[in-house]
Order: C-alpha cells, then structure tokens, then sequence
C-alpha cells in the first residue's frame, strides 16, 4: 500500500501550489489503477499535508507500507520536479527521480511524470502489468535505458543508432536478466553494421547471436522470443527453421500477441 503525500512547492516565489495540487492529484489517480497496489484517496493524503515529516504517523493514519513524496521548484521558466518512493518503517529510499522538463505543455509534463512514477513502482514492488510479468524488468534504470534506445530508432541516424547501442546495453547490463532487453539487443545488432557503418568496429553479427541466445535462454516461448526468432530465420532465408518456430506458436487464431502475427504474416 502506498500514500502520494501532496507534492511540496519550494519555488522562491511560492506560487506553484497548483502545479504540486496537479501533480499529486494525478498521481493518486494513475497509481490506483496498478493492480496489486492500494492508494488511499486524495482526501485522506491531502490531510496530512502539514504532518508529511513523521513516517510512522503517516503509516499508522494511513495504514500504509510507502510513501509517495515530491516537490516543484520553479525559477521562471525552469522547472524542476523531485520524486521518491520511501518505506515508511525504515525511512528507506527505494527509487527516486528528478525531472527537468520544459513548461510550454504542462499537461504533457504531468502525464509524462506520472506515468514514469507508476512505472516505477510497478517494477520496484512487484504490482501492475510490469511489476507482476513473470519475464518483465527488475530494474527501472534498465527499463528506461531500453526504452530510450527504442525511441533513438526512430530518428535513423548514425549517431541515434550509436546511442541506442550505448543505451541497451546499459539495459541489459543493469538488468541481465530481463529477456526482452536482450532480444531488442538482438535486433539492434542485426541492423548496426548497416546503420553505423564504421563509426566503431565490432562483430556485430556474434554480439546479435548472443544476444538472441541469453533471450532465450530466459524466455524460450515468449511471443517476443518466437517473432525474433522467426524475422531473424526469415531474412537469412532459413524458412524451414521459420515453420517450425511458427509451429511453437500454436494456431494463429490463438496467437495472443500482434508483433508476432505480424513476423509470421512476413515469413
């Protein structure tokens, strides 16, 4: 269980109270929607709002395990938000966070921040769809790691794909036993050699090898291990290595996950 404390604001000028009243409002909104996770209401968190110091009292009123504490400091159009996961009966910090983010869109910001906290605590306590995967994350730095390095993809420039490799290795490395972070390790070495060029020189093609073999050996018959395996046969033109992997996956009207029907539609 887990209490948001309202959002503290230690601006010079204290004027952004409505940003603190914000943020801990969607906060309490999106954190309740974790299964596995209980968040008392914004009118029991917003009483506490001149006692937040005393943990113990805080757990004993709110019958909590955790608590949820941030502040927003401006300075004209700098912004700076500090947020902590911290068990209440030891004081512990267990995760915490700083964000820097531009004002123009502050909707975007509170959306942005308070899907980065639920994230968070999913992987850090064991709730919500990340926290309770089997073969999800352990690590929220690795997580994010690898979801810059997806996101770099995108731009398809030698330097973004540079950096996707710096980063998902980063992801596997905080967290070696996460498989999907070694299957996107996987594809990215497949198109490294391709999209660096010779910026740096390294056996792409056994560090992508690798990959796919530490992704298997810790997810055998996931979707995501199945469609890698699949484009990988595929575009080596290994079609029977294909059908029979595609046979692992069962009828595909039973087929659960869309990346995969997509890499079966391909082979």
């Amino acid at each position: 269980s887990v209490a948001v404390l309202p959002f503290i604001d230690v601006s010079p000028d204290q004027q952004q109270a409505w940003i603190a009243e914000s943020l801990t409002e969607q906060l309490i909104s999106r954190l309740s929607r974790l299964e596995g996770l209980e968040v008392p209401g914004k009118t029991l968190s917003f009483s506490l709002e001149d006692g937040r110091a005393d943990m113990k009292a805080v757990a004993r009123q709110l019958r909590v395990d955790f608590v949820v504490e941030g502040s927003v400091f401006r300075v004209e159009e700098d912004l700076r938000i500090n947020t902590r996961l911290v068990e209440v009966d030891t004081g512990e910090i267990w995760w915490s966070e700083e964000w820097t983010p531009p004002l123009e869109n502050f909707l975007e910001i509170q959306e942005i921040l308070t899907e980065g906290v639920a994230i968070a605590l999913s992987i850090e306590l064991d709730v919500g769809e990340l926290g309770l995967d089997p073969t999800g994350p352990s690590d929220v730095e690795a997580f994010w790691s690898w979801d810059r390095a997806i996101r770099l993809l995108s731009a398809d420039t030698r330097e973004s794909w540079l950096e996707a490799v710096r980063e998902i290795e980063h992801a596997v490395e905080r967290d070696p036993d996460w498989p999907l972070a070694w299957l996107w390790a996987s594809f990215i070495y497949s198109m490294a050699e391709n999209r660096i060029g010779d910026i740096i020189d390294r056996d792409w093609a056994t560090l992508r090898e690798d990959a796919l073999d530490r992704a298997l050996e810790r997810a055998p018959d996931s979707p995501e291990a199945l469609a890698t395996l699949i484009n990988m046969y595929a575009q080596q033109n290994e079609f029977a290595a294909a059908e029979r992997t595609i046979a692992r996956a069962g009828r595909l009207e039973a087929v659960p996950d869309p990346l995969l029907l997509f890499q079966v539609g391909i082979a």
